[in-house]
């Protein structure tokens, strides 16, 4: 198995057959047929979206790849932004009319009208669409490239954010996290109660028996469920306005 193969087989679980479950069920003293039935259902679950999760997701190799690639494309768009600046008042003489025409075809009229404001031309939306638009470009171009720079850049940002932040510690683990959620969204129907973390609760023996069946690293599982349900606490928390 190559590297990347054994990469996205670490995201999954599996199979969920019916021995593992009459096993997991046996460690934790489960026998009512519902609650069988609702771990099985959310094992399933479980198997399937970390199956599809693997199938698009980057090896630690090619996530380095694509991280380098991607800052080299922000650094280009960076350069043009500057530069677009820099130039603002001469915008409508350096590009070429044909160019400022397709500029005011890339956008809808209601994008348009956000980055024009008051001056947005009220012929946009009557007549010939094409027409308007390589009028608006014409006339407005100069600012609509650079509105459009900056939304293509802007998800750039994001992503590169949201994946550099740590990119000297350790990944996180992507399958456990999500196992314990999702057994913790269906612990009510399974252990009949609301999930804890505290020492040997039914919703721990349920965690630390699917790992085990599931041959998942437990080490540190008891923090690893404490972390997850304070996360999942404070995003329900957040989200009813209260926090």
């Amino acid at each position: 198995m190559d590297n990347n193969n054994a990469y996205t087989e670490r995201l999954r679980i599996g199979p969920v057959t019916q021995e593992r479950i009459a096993h997991i069920c046996k460690e934790i003293g489960l026998t009512d047929q519902k609650a069988i039935r609702a771990l099985e259902v959310c094992l399933k679950h479980i198997e399937a979206d970390l199956a599809g999760h693997s199938r698009t997701s980057y090896s630690p190799h090619e996530r380095s790849d694509i991280i380098d690639r991607r800052r080299k494309l922000l650094a280009a768009l960076d350069k043009l932004e500057r530069t677009l600046d820099e130039n603002s008042d001469l915008l409508p003489e350096i590009l070429p009319k044909a160019t400022l025409e397709e500029i005011g075809l890339l956008l809808a009229p209601e994008a348009i009208r956000d980055v024009l404001g008051e001056h947005s031309p009220r012929y946009l939306s009557v007549g010939d669409r094409d027409a308007a638009h390589k009028a608006v470009g014409i006339e407005y171009g100069h600012l609509l490239i650079r509105h459009i720079v900056r939304r293509i850049r802007q998800p750039l940002d994001d992503w590169m954010a949201a994946n550099t932040q740590n990119a000297g510690g350790r990944p996180p683990d992507v399958r456990r996290k999500y196992v314990i959620r999702q057994l913790a969204h269906a612990a009510p129907e399974i252990i009949g109660g609301a999930p804890t973390a505290s020492t040997n609760s039914p919703f721990v023996q349920l965690c630390v028996a699917v790992f085990q069946v599931f041959e998942l690293p437990d080490e540190g599982i008891e923090d690893a469920v404490e972390r997850e349900l304070r996360e999942l606490s404070s995003a329900a928390w957040e989200k009813t306005g209260a926090g």
